[in-house]
């Protein structure tokens, strides 16, 4: 395995109206592994019961979780840097004694974090959280703040495809989540959950090619380009609209 020299050549990441890899020169953009998930599979009867019951409250809720979420990871991949971090906020504390539990009773060694993956013959991209040495395997670890769902068993065997095809001498062999805990009471806990091999995660990105480019290869939305300065030269013709007419 030779992480230098894949890094050599880095990853660039879009965030359009939905979020694309590309990789060298060339645009050949790929959808992340979470905008197929998110679009091609259903949350489930009780995500949908949890929409109607906070109405318009849903999306404020939904958008603080995932920004919790969001720090929870990024102080977790500081600590794996830094080996310390300052942390002010409950959830955040909770979730990372949670981490910190784990870590000192799996003892994952860790080789890589957040790494852009891209491979020319995989249809996706997309950055697991953490691959490790855990119990002797290398496997990959992703960690999540709320609830198992079946969608992370996906996103963990798209993301195995792109490592195993980049790195083929040195494939992953096991597939964890990682369920911190940032609610809990008397002490810290954690769920360690390990995913079963399958080929549901093809069908999965068919499925969302379907629904969303039936007539072409997916690719994303070109933007305008917006003007950054803006000047006004000298009036041409200073007769009013009425001289004018």
């Amino acid at each position: 395995m030779n992480l230098e020299k894949y890094k050599s050549q880095p990853v660039k990441r879009l965030d359009a109206e939905r979020r694309w890899y590309s990789r060298g020169n060339a645009n050949n953009w790929k959808p992340s592994v979470t905008t197929v998930i998110g679009e091609a599979c259903s949350k489930g009867k009780h995500f949908e019961e949890w929409l109607m019951k906070n109405g318009l409250n849903a999306i404020t809720i939904r958008d603080e979780s995932a920004r919790r979420g969001t720090k929870v990871h990024e102080y977790i991949e500081m600590l794996l840097d830094n080996g310390e971090v300052k942390v002010d906020d409950e959830f955040t504390q909770k979730s990372l004694m949670s981490f910190e539990k784990f870590y000192y009773e799996v003892k994952p060694d860790v080789v890589e974090k957040e790494l852009f993956l891209y491979h020319k013959d995989i249809p996706w991209a997309g950055t697991p959280d953490i691959i490790a040495n855990v119990n002797g395997r290398l496997s990959l670890v992703d960690i999540k703040t709320g609830d198992y769902r079946k969608s992370h068993e996906i996103q963990q065997l798209m993301y195995k495809d792109l490592w195993n095809a980049i790195f083929p001498d040195n494939p992953i062999l096991d597939m964890y989540g990682l369920y911190t805990k940032g609610k809990w009471i008397k002490e810290p806990s954690y769920g360690f959950r390990k995913f079963k091999d399958s080929d549901i995660h093809h069908k999965v990105y068919d499925l969302w090619c379907f629904l969303n480019f039936p007539y072409g290869k997916p690719w994303p939305k070109q933007l305008p380009k917006l003007k950054k300065e803006f000047k006004l030269g000298p009036k041409s013709d200073t007769r009013s609209i009425d001289e004018l007419l």
